[in-house]
């Protein structure tokens, strides 16, 4: 196997944004594995360069990931807390306020299922 197919398959996974996966590369490689093809056989210096990129690339999108789900986390919050005002405008009473006259809801439901059946 030549220099060129190791080339196409390990230079895209430092591309950036457009960076293949590790199973993508894989399919360029053929048969091969890809880790043990640049890392055991062949260029034992190109893969630790690689890794040393890609090691730092996935650091990044680590990051991003952990900044986007504290966004969500965040939203998620701020609509629960849109949620329970609206519920209180609406009802008089907080969602985690029994409503009643001291009477729990299960005692309720009891009340209601004994007036049923």
């Amino acid at each position: 196997m030549g220099q060129e197919p190791v080339r196409a398959a390990w230079l895209p996974l430092i591309g950036g944004a457009e960076a293949r996966t590790y199973a993508e590369a894989a399919v360029v490689m053929g048969p091969y594995g890809l880790h043990t093809h640049l890392r055991r056989r062949r260029f034992p210096e190109a893969y630790a360069a690689v890794m040393e990129v890609r090691w730092a690339q996935l650091a990044e999108r680590h990051r991003e990931a952990e900044a986007l789900a504290r966004v969500e986390a965040h939203s998620r919050e701020w609509f629960l807390r849109q949620r329970n005002r609206r519920f209180y405008y609406r009802f008089g009473y907080w969602p985690w306020q029994r409503r009643g006259r001291g009477r729990s809801a299960e005692a309720g439901l009891c009340a209601l299922l004994r007036r049923l059946g």
